[in-house]
C-alpha cells in the first residue's frame, strides 16, 4: 500500500497501527529507496485505522475495512 502512496501523497515516513488486529507488527519497512517507520498505540489509535504520515504533506487516518465485511455495513 505504501509503494502505492508513497508516489501520489508524498514520501510516506511513519506508518502506526493498533496493535490489537495487527499481530504482527515490523518495526521498519523498506520502500523505493527509504525506509517507512512503523509503531503501534494500543489506547490512542482506532483499531480500524492506519495513520499515515508524510514529511511533505501531513497526516492521513485510513479506515480498514476486512474484506469479508458486508458491503451495506461497510458503506455505513
Amino acid at each position: 500500500m505504501t509503494a502505492v502512496l508513497d508516489p501520489l501523497w508524498g514520501r510516506i515516513t511513519h506508518v502506526t497501527v493498533n496493535p490489537t488486529l495487527w499481530p504482527v507488527i515490523p518495526r521498519k519497512v523498506p520502500l523505493d529507496g527509504h525506509v517507512v517507520s512503523v509503531g503501534w498505540f494500543k489506547a490512542e489509535q482506532d483499531p480500524h485505522k492506519l495513520l499515515l504520515l508524510s514529511c511533505t504533506v501531513g497526516r492521513w487516518d485510513l479506515l480498514v475495512i476486512p474484506p469479508q465485511t458486508d458491503p451495506a455495513i461497510a458503506l455505513g
